[in-house]
């Protein structure tokens, strides 16, 4: 198996990687710091995303980006209805707000034609 260089991606590919594990990390540690517990749900999907997306698979960028899809619109249901009892309600508004920030900006550099050569394997 041929090893992939980081720096070797095109510059959208890198972003969006970095923007995937930098949301992954940052929700993972705000969940924790907040409520004092850690999802091992949240951790199987940020290693397995963060694993495929670096291992060039051809489904790995649409996988990404329809968990960060479904991260960013439970975000933005927990912003519209921040009167929820449980501990999803007491998150701070700008937690949330930069959970989707993130999201939105991995997924933008994911959805751009050329990650999607990229990932297609057009782009050597």
């Amino acid at each position: 198996m041929i090893k992939a260089r980081f720096l070797s991606f095109p510059l959208n590919v890198r972003l969006g990687i970095i923007f995937t594990v930098g949301g992954w990390v940052f929700l993972i540690l705000s969940s924790a710091v907040i409520t004092s517990t850690i999802a091992l749900m949240q951790i199987t999907l940020a290693l397995v995303c963060s694993v495929v997306i670096y291992a060039r698979k051809p489904w790995a960028r649409i996988f990404c980006m329809v968990i960060n899809i479904l991260i960013i619109a439970n975000n933005m249901y927990a912003l519209a209805a921040p009167s929820l009892a449980d501990a999803q309600g007491a998150v701070p508004a700008a937690v949330h707000a930069l959970n989707i920030a993130l999201f939105t900006l991995a997924t933008f550099f994911l959805m751009q034609r050329e990650a999607a050569s990229f990932y297609h394997g057009e782009n050597p």
